[in-house]
C-alpha cells in the first residue's frame, strides 16, 4: 500500500515533468534551461518518495549521485539511465551556476530518458504505472470513483480514449449533470427538481428549437461555473483544458445508459498518451480538490417532519402570505405534509410552515408534487 504523502510526492514529480515537457516544446533557449530545472527536481521527488517508500534513510546534504547508488543498494538492482541522469544533472550544475545554456539538441533525449526512467523505476519500486499513480483512493466511494479506477485500468492497457471517455463519465457526474436540462423539461413542479442551467435554457422552447441531440441537453453556465471553481480551490484553466480534450457523454438518470458523442479529432494518436495522462490526473486532483472544500464545511443534518393536516382542501401557498398567490390545494387523499421550519408572516402576525407533499405515480394517479406554504393554524400537533 502506498501512502499518501507519498502518493503526493509521485504526483508532484509527475507535475513537474510535466511542466519540463512544456518548457521542451517552446522552441526556447531560457525554457530550455528551465526544463533541465524541472527535470531535475522532477527526478529528486521521485527518489524522495521512493526513499520514504522504502524506508531509506538520509542523514544530512545528499549529491545527486548519491541518490542513485542508495535506491541501487536497496533495490539489488541497476537503476537504468543512471549516465544520462548524471549528465541531466551535471548540465543543470553548469546551467544553474554558470549560467551555461542546455545544448538545444539535446533537450527533447533529456526529456524522453527521464520519462523512461522515471516509467520503468516507478514500476520497479511502487508497482504501478507512473502515469496513472494518483489520489484516486483518497477519493469517497461511489461512481465517480469507480469510473476513475477503471480509467486508470484503460490506460495502462494503452486504451487512451477510453480511458478518456472514463474521466470525461466522472467530470460528467460531478459537474455537468446538474446543468441537464432535461430535467426542467421532466420537472412537473416547476424550479423544485430543476438544473443549474441559465434560465434562458430551462424550458421547452428553447429545447425545442436547440436541442438537436442529447448532449444539447446539458447547458452549460460558464460564469457561475468558474465563481463554483474558484470557491473550490479548482483552476478553471484544468476545468476548461479537460472539457476540451475529452469526448462529450451524456445520461440522464443513473439506471440510463451513457452515450458518448463520437469526435474523432478527440482521438488522434499523435500525443493521446500524454493528454490522456493530463485528463486522468487533472479530473481526479479536481475531485479531491471538490471533496476537501465540501469536508471543511459545516452544517445540520437536513431532516424534514411529517405534520398532520386538521382538514380537507389545505391552501398551500407560494409565499408566507394568506392573501399573496396560492400554489394550490393538497389533495383529500393526502394526509400527512412534510415542513422543514416555520416562520413569521411576510405581511401577517400569522405563522406557517414550509412544507411539501407528493404522491407516487401509479395506474390509478399520476405523479403529483406541491411545495410552499401552510398556515400553522390548518395543521393538528395534538400528538
Amino acid at each position: 500500500m502506498i501512502s499518501e504523502p507519498v502518493i503526493k510526492r509521485l504526483t508532484l514529480s509527475r507535475y513537474l515533468f510535466e511542466l519540463a515537457l512544456q518548457n521542451a516544446n517552446s522552441q526556447q533557449e531560457t525554457a530550455d534551461a528551465a526544463c533541465i530545472h524541472l527535470l531535475q527536481d522532477a527526478i529528486e521527488v521521485f527518489f524522495l518518495a521512493a526513499f520514504d517508500h522504502l524506508d531509506i534513510t538520509v542523514l544530512g546534504r545528499t549529491d545527486f549521485p548519491q541518490y542513485l547508488d542508495k535506491l541501487t543498494e536497496k533495490l539489488n538492482y541497476e537503476l537504468p539511465f543512471r549516465r544520462r541522469l548524471l549528465e541531466i544533472n551535471r548540465v543543470r550544475v553548469h546551467s544553474k551556476h554558470e549560467g551555461i545554456p542546455p545544448n538545444r539538441k539535446e533537450v527533447n533525449g533529456y526529456v524522453t530518458d527521464a520519462r523512461r526512467f522515471l516509467e520503468q523505476v516507478c514500476e520497479k519500486v511502487f508497482g504501478v504505472d507512473f502515469w496513472t499513480i494518483s489520489l484516486v483512493e483518497l477519493l469517497d466511494e461511489g461512481e465517480q470513483k469507480t469510473l476513475l479506477r477503471k480509467a486508470e485500468k484503460v490506460f495502462k492497457e494503452q486504451k487512451y480514449v477510453d480511458c478518456m471517455i472514463g474521466c470525461r463519465k466522472a467530470f460528467y457526474l460531478a459537474f455537468e449533470s446538474d446543468y441537464n436540462i432535461k430535467k426542467d423539461l421532466e420537472d412537473k413542479v416547476g424550479l423544485l427538481f430543476g438544473s443549474r442551467a441559465p434560465y434562458y435554457a430551462r424550458n421547452k422552447e428553447y429545447a425545442e428549437k436547440n436541442v438537436k441531440t442529447p448532449f444539447d441537453y446539458i447547458v452549460l453556465d460558464h460564469a457561475g461555473i468558474d465563481a463554483e471553481l474558484m470557491k473550490e480551490g479548482i483552476d478553471n484553466t484544468t476545468f476548461w483544458n479537460v472539457w476540451r480534450l475529452t469526448p462529450q457523454v451524456y445520461r440522464n438518470g443513473e439506471g440510463d445508459q451513457w452515450l458518448v458523442k463520437n469526435e474523432p479529432q478527440k482521438q488522434e494518436s499523435d500525443g493521446i498518451q500524454d493528454r490522456a495522462a493530463y485528463v486522468l490526473s487533472s479530473v481526479v486532483s479536481m475531485l479531491l480538490a471538490r471533496q476537501a472544500n465540501r469536508q471543511m464545511m459545516r452544517s445540520n443534518p437536513y431532516a424534514s417532519y411529517d405534520l398532520k393536516l386538521k382538514k380537507k382542501g389545505v391552501v398551500v401557498y407560494h409565499k408566507a402570505d394568506k392573501n399573496g398567490p396560492v400554489a394550490g390545494t393538497v389533495p383529500d387523499d393526502l394526509e400527512i405534509v412534510h415542513a422543514d421550519y416555520a416562520t413569521d408572516g411576510l405581511n401577517d402576525g400569522e405563522i406557517y410552515w414550509r412544507v411539501f407533499c407528493f404522491r407516487k405515480n401509479t395506474d390509478k394517479e399520476p405523479f403529483f408534487m406541491l411545495s410552499g406554504f401552510i398556515l400553522q393554524d390548518d395543521l393538528d400537533f395534538s400528538e
